[in-house]
């Protein structure tokens, strides 16, 4: 007999275990299995044995939205330049995992009342002990600041281990507000620096200026509800002030780390990127190439870019304006919902989570259908959130009984 603990921790640990997993585990692949195992699959099993209510999932417009955009893209492969009949089958599966991943959330969320901060603790903690001990170990085989922090394993992509490293520095922000004893809000704001240090030594430029721009917008919404005074003076705006004098510091003490960061790195063709992409785009501006289209880019200098760097234009040259309204339509309404929960402690994670996820994806990626990528951390778990919440202030539950 399995006890009976075990049993009810067992599911959503499998699932911090599956976010911890990005950290340690080896590949996306063992990453990618884990999943299928470990969480798709028993989820399918509790959805067969009607311990889960799927018509429930389909009365968040949030989950709606994500599910006629992941189909839609999937739908481009019918009418794409390069088709192939094995895509069909293959994209197919990533969009049935991502919305189970979703619908997972959700479940976790309904099911277990303190599901998230449960998970960002483990989370927030797990990546602040790596971003020590694998600083520390990088920099002792690699001179700084000519060698920007890389990654290993799952997060081989600076860029997107900076942005989920991003989703962990917010989701410490908002453990660290709901902390009653003064030990352990000092212990959280500790917390921060490490987080805070992998996205600046990663020299990752989008999620860093994602961040700024997160909060910096976050305390518009706190003016406009509270008053100007009040809201400058708060904690958020503080912390707003000391991520800003943090950064400067750190550029005028280190005049190198600036130089890599800005001059040498420019903009990564990224400007030169886009408008090579738009004049194909051009071409097919309605419902685009297709999701299997070569994406191949030569730049005038014989650089070769294999995707455009921004998920926008990635998604506005694979489906037309029709996909990339989709997509902007599920973002807007997604941070729209986020604002409605306003008296629920969550709210701040959910909204600056959204608004993070929408910027990291404007200079960084490609397709969002993927399996098991940092794209479901800091895009995808968000929009969970969202659409799990959107559900609660409807008094909805996914669970049957």
């Amino acid at each position: 007999m399995i006890p009976e603990t075990l049993k009810k921790n067992l599911f959503p640990g499998l699932y911090c275990l599956f976010f911890a997993g990005f950290f340690f585990f080896p590949s996306s692949t063992f990453l990618s299995n884990f999943f299928y195992i470990t969480l798709a699959f028993p989820f399918l099993g509790m959805v067969v044995l009607k311990k889960v209510n799927v018509r429930i999932l389909f009365t968040s417009k949030v989950f709606i939205l994500c599910a006629l955009f992941l189909v839609y893209l999937w739908a481009t492969l019918f009418w794409s330049e390069n088709f192939e009949s094995k895509e069909i089958y293959n994209y197919a599966r990533r969009v049935i995992y991502i919305l189970g991943f979703i619908a997972t959330t959700i479940y976790l969320v309904h099911t277990y009342p303190d599901f998230l901060k449960r998970l960002l603790t483990v989370f927030c903690w797990i990546a602040a002990i790596v971003s020590v001990v694998y600083s520390i170990y990088f920099y002792l085989h690699h001179p700084f600041p000519e060698h920007r922090l890389s990654g290993y394993g799952v997060l081989y992509n600076p860029i997107r281990t900076s942005s989920i490293y991003g989703i962990c520095f917010l989701g410490c922000l908002y453990l660290l507000h709901h902390q009653s004893a003064e030990k352990a809000r000092w212990l959280h704001a500790a917390l921060l620096i490490p987080l805070f240090s992998y996205m600046m030594l990663s020299q990752a430029r989008g999620p860093i200026f994602a961040m700024i721009l997160t909060l910096f917008i976050w305390q518009l919404i706190l003016i406009f509800r509270s008053g100007f005074k009040k809201s400058i003076l708060g904690k958020f705006g503080i912390l707003f002030m000391f991520i800003l004098t943090a950064t400067v510091v750190i550029f005028l003490s280190f005049p190198e780390f600036f130089r890599y960061f800005f001059i040498e790195r420019g903009a990564s063709y990224r400007l030169e990127m886009w408008e090579k992409f738009l004049e194909v785009i051009a071409l097919r501006p309605f419902f685009g190439h297709g999701l299997n289209a070569d994406t191949t880019t030569i730049m005038s200098d014989g650089q070769t870019f294999l995707h455009p760097h921004s998920v926008y234009v990635a998604t506005f040259y694979y489906g037309g304006i029709a996909g990339l309204a989709i997509q902007l339509i599920l973002i807007g309404y997604a941070i729209y919902r986020s604002l409605a929960i306003e008296k629920l402690p969550e709210q701040f994670f959910i909204t600056c989570s959204l608004f993070f996820g929408a910027f990291c994806i404007f200079t960084d990626g490609n397709v969002l259908i993927q399996h098991p990528k940092p794209f479901w951390i800091f895009f995808w778990f968000p929009m969970a959130l969202c659409a799990a919440y959107e559900l609660i202030g409807k008094k909805l539950n996914c669970r049957y009984g």
